[in-house]
């Protein structure tokens, strides 16, 4: 039992995407050589010692650093616009999160986030809204944050509490219109599903106690990710020690779908831009039609943290076991791969950006 919740605990306090380091699969972009590549890999990386942020112009080749100050080994988030990267630091002895942080998608302004004691951030779809994990009587809260104070860094009101006290919540994940958030919240003692109508912003009462159970069950039901057209949620399903896929409409009273079968995946599964496919690793990398698609192996390889290319052709993934010598990997949709990075430093949360 101290095992399964310390787990879940983990994942909570990092919000993130894969589920064997629990830290987020997210969008981010920054700037490389004098201009914002077409085409572009973000990552966090000991190359020089430290942990800090870097990016990858894939069109020329070209590696920048762009943070100078060590990062934690956790999210990167970047606003709609592509003007602001929000991630977590770190110091030279620790890559635990010390406290969010923001900075322009050059790597200019570094600064702390307004709200101190905010964690595992994530942007609304159109700007807005910056949703936020803060710590309330040692539970996990999930907050809401006026976005334009943070872009024009000035004094930020009070954030707005949209879940209660007394039990933990966690893992936002922002519906593609922004009107909804899906979370994992543990009120009944296991993680459950909830969905949020974010109209409850207009109400007289607020938002606290609005969420709506989605297809409760006896185990451990964490990280949703909506589906690209909003009408799924992915998740991952805790049974034992092993994470289960499983899909599920959260406008419907029906039971979710497992897929894959039997297979367990060792991190949140990624949709394809399109929303037709998910890849995720089992051992491997695989990728599968959604919904009713066979897995088919792509690389006979561990990994973790696999994100797409923005047309949906290419992966890019962890290979490797993440702190134990890890790479940087592409491969098509072929199976034909290539290594990007391979020198024996650690490589963490991989973000693909392209222009549209």
């Amino acid at each position: 039992m101290k095992l399964r919740l310390g787990w879940i605990a983990f994942c909570l306090r990092l919000a993130g995407s894969v589920l064997t380091g629990c830290a987020g699969l997210i969008a981010a972009a920054s700037a490389v050589g004098m201009g914002r590549p077409g085409d572009a890999l973000y990552f966090i990386s000991s190359r020089d010692g430290l942990y800090r942020i870097y990016a990858h112009d894939l069109d020329h080749h070209f590696t920048r650093r762009l943070s100078s100050e060590p990062v934690a080994l956790s999210y990167l988030n970047l606003s709609p616009d592509g003007r602001i990267l929000l991630f977590e630091a770190g110091t030279e002895r620790s890559a635990w999160p010390l406290g969010a942080r923001l900075m322009n998608w050059d790597g200019s302004g570094a600064r702390p986030f307004p709200i101190e004691d905010a964690h595992g951030l994530r942007w609304s779809p159109d700007g807005r809204w910056i949703v936020a994990t803060r710590v309330v009587d040692e539970q996990n809260v999930l907050f809401l944050v006026e976005a334009a104070c943070v872009v024009s860094d000035s004094a930020c009101p009070e954030p707005i509490q949209i879940t209660a006290g007394g039990f933990s919540a966690g893992t936002p994940s922002w519906s593609p219109d922004g009107s909804w958030l899906a979370y994992a919240a543990n009120p009944r003692g296991d993680y459950d599903l909830f969905v949020l109508d974010l109209g409850c912003l207009d109400e007289p009462g607020g938002c606290i106690g609005q969420g709506r159970g989605v297809g409760q069950s006896e185990a451990d039901d964490v990280l949703p990710q909506w589906s690209p057209d909003g009408r799924s949620l992915l998740f991952g399903r805790l049974v034992g020690l092993e994470v289960e896929m499983y899909l599920i409409d959260p406008f419907a009273s029906g039971p979710a779908r497992a897929l894959a079968g039997e297979m367990h995946t060792t991190t949140v599964p990624a949709w394809s831009p399109n929303g037709e496919r998910i890849a995720f690793f089992s051992e491997r990398l695989y990728v599968m039609d959604v919904p009713g698609g066979v897995p088919r192996a792509l690389e006979d390889r561990t990994g973790s943290w696999p994100v797409w290319s923005r047309d949906g052709e290419r992966i890019a993934y962890v290979s490797g076991l993440e702190l134990l010598s890890p790479h940087i990997r592409l491969v098509d949709l072929a199976g034909r791969g290539q290594v990007l990075f391979e020198d024996g430093f650690t490589y963490w949360a991989p973000v693909w950006w392209g222009r549209e």
